[in-house]
């Protein structure tokens, strides 16, 4: 192997995911891959695909070379470790972090109301992580996540997609055909949003969502700041205190772990999170939409690669 053990084939684009419904969305829209067995120098599986784009069609550019990784257990520690150890292997330029989250619904604020079947995408300040936290005497407690913020270089792919939404053209969903039965989306009236009143009778009320300027049964994509934990939150009200406080529109347990990764190697790589909406972050959550979200994040993630805006250093 060129370079030693521990350095692999280049790959122009790295992908961290923590599921393995999330794995099998990735493989699903990549154009072909193989398998990489670990390494004495490097414990993790590497599924190596490509992206074939209008401009690698075209002979412009050589096909985006994609290497896919599984985190071995949930949270920001273990995906900064695989994250690390990806961009180390594959000398990889931009890392994202592609899968399943929880959102925050903002039945008030239309232009911000997160639907299960979304994608929340980060952006801006990116990634915050919630729970590293100072105490205050007096119980307050003070956010104190320094990270850096998203890639100019891969928000500006999103930002070119939702020109592309604005103009009315979100032919991106078509992707989510390529991931079969992962791409089923649930009935709608899966979709029940509940609001907790009064503290002492902890009672639950059905809410019915906000007619938003959204296209029925078409994911809505939002890019704004991610809430990145090593906490499975099912606590709605630290859940709106988040968006209140923070401006949080999803919450996940990976994402802090691959900024810091990047930023770790920030002469080599920078990120991008990338949540399909599979819950809300209450008592309700379960399952059910969990493939589908899966399916529209890793669409999302394919679309923003053939936008072909993206740079790259090249194979070898």
């Amino acid at each position: 192997m060129a370079g030693g053990e521990s350095e692999r084939r280049r790959a122009d684009m790295g992908v961290i995911v923590a599921l393995p419904v999330e794995c099998a969305a990735v493989l699903s829209v990549l154009d072909g891959y193989e398998v990489l067995p670990p390494t004495q120098l490097d414990p993790n599986t590497y599924y190596l695909g490509k992206v074939v784009t209008a401009g690698s069609e075209k002979g412009a550019r050589e096909p985006t070379a994609v290497v896919v990784a599984q985190c071995p257990k949930m949270g920001n520690n273990g995906s900064a470790m695989v994250a690390k150890d990806l961009i180390r292997s594959f000398r990889t330029q931009h890392i994202v972090m592609v899968g399943i989250a929880a959102g925050i619904p903002s039945p008030k604020s239309h232009d911000k109301h997160v639907r299960l079947g979304d994608v929340v995408v980060s952006y801006g300040a990116g990634v915050v992580q919630y729970d590293l936290m100072k105490r205050h005497p007096d119980g307050r407690l003070e956010i104190r996540s320094t990270l850096p913020p998203a890639s100019r270089i891969l928000t500006g792919a999103v930002d070119f997609l939702e020109t592309a939404r604005l103009q009315g053209d979100v032919s991106w969903t078509k992707h989510i055909e390529r991931t079969g039965q992962l791409g089923q989306r649930p009935p709608d009236s899966s979709d029940v949003l509940h609001i907790l009143r009064g503290k002492s009778s902890q009672r639950w009320i059905k809410l019915e969502h906000p007619n938003d300027d959204r296209t029925p049964g078409v994911p809505k994509v939002h890019r704004g700041l991610i809430g990145s934990g090593n906490c499975l939150m099912k606590d709605v009200t630290e859940r709106d205190r988040l968006a209140q406080d923070e401006g949080i529109l999803a919450l996940e347990m990976e994402g802090a772990g691959i900024a810091d990764a990047a930023w770790n190697q920030s002469e080599v790589a920078d990120y991008l999170v990338i949540r399909g909406i599979s819950d809300y972050a209450d008592r309700e959550k379960n399952n059910v939409w969990q493939p589908y979200a899966a399916a529209v994040a890793a669409a999302y993630f394919r679309a923003v690669i053939m936008t072909d805006v993206i740079p790259f250093a090249g194979g070898e």
